[in-house]
């Protein structure tokens, strides 16, 4: 978390391609235009090319 609206979730792991994140209460907008209705746990798709981030709604 930066702060209480972003969401950033890089692969920290080497070779890894999907990563398991968890979501704080409420509506998240991913940078690939997804929508996550928190709380929850969400395995997403981590291509090298992408730095996933979402912002809280």
């Amino acid at each position: 978390m930066l702060g209480s609206s972003l969401l950033v979730a890089p692969v920290v792991k080497q070779g890894a391609r999907v990563r398991q994140v968890s979501f704080p209460s409420g509506t998240w907008i991913g940078d690939d235009g997804s929508i996550v209705e928190g709380p929850t746990k969400r395995q997403i798709d981590v291509p090298l090319s992408r730095l996933p981030w979402y912002r809280k709604q």
